[in-house]
């Protein structure tokens, strides 16, 4: 038996992993809000400022909120929905959910772009952070649900509360902030990785949930 045999459970990043913007090397959600906003300069230099200090992630989160203050929503989902997927997320969703595995999402990104993924593939779980809106305008605050440097003990939490034994998860990443995630699951998935020292945290690495899915499918096939 191998470690995909036993698989009950898969879990995704969002930026960069299950969806990929054109904004940056991160990909990300929060960048592709801050750019629709208008406010690209400050957002982009905040992020490089931010990213490497570990420690101050909520200062730099409240921040971003603070910027996006009276900001009309809708024109922003009008530019960042409906979200770019990588190419075959969408598919691999539909061929895991069949063989009877459950889909969750756990993600630092915008709970905007999360909840439109949740609606799409219809996931099991989803946790990201959220943006508070009020008459249609961003109020300036937000909820941390996932810290940045935080995957791990949420992909933990959750196993937890659901009783799914670790060597029943796969965790798919794509950047240095999913180390955490990886080392808390059974099976390590990369997804277009952004850096070549991620190699060495995962069982397998593609380009793209293409390579994912034929190498589901050929496990699927070799059961019987």
């Amino acid at each position: 038996m191998t470690l995909l045999d036993n698989i009950k459970l898969c879990i995704f990043d969002m930026d960069g992993t299950a969806v990929q913007y054109a904004n940056s090397s991160f990909q990300s959600s929060w960048d592709a809000v801050g750019i629709a906003a208008g406010k690209e300069e400050e957002w982009i230099k905040r992020r490089d400022y931010y990213f490497p200090k570990h420690d101050l992630y909520q200062e730099w989160f409240d921040g971003n909120c603070r910027l996006l203050e009276g900001i009309k929503v809708q024109p922003i989902l009008d530019e960042v929905l409906p979200p770019p997927y990588t190419h075959g997320f969408r598919e691999f969703c539909r061929y895991v959910k069949n063989e009877g595995v459950k889909l969750g999402l756990v993600s630092s990104g915008v709970n905007l772009v999360a909840d439109c993924i949740n609606e799409d593939v219809g996931l099991d779980f989803v946790v990201a952070n959220m943006l508070h809106v009020s008459e249609g305008k961003f109020t300036g605050t937000g909820e941390q649900h996932v810290p940045l440097w935080g995957k791990g003990k949420v992909v933990s939490r959750y196993l937890a509360l659901n009783k799914i034994d670790f060597k029943q998860a796969a965790y798919f990443g794509d950047h240095e902030n999913d180390r955490g995630a990886w080392s808390r699951v059974g099976l390590r998935v990369g997804i277009s990785l952004k850096n070549k020292d991620l190699h060495s945290c995962v069982d397998y690495q593609f380009n793209d949930f293409k390579g994912a899915l034929e190498l589901f499918k050929k496990i699927a096939k070799q059961r019987f």
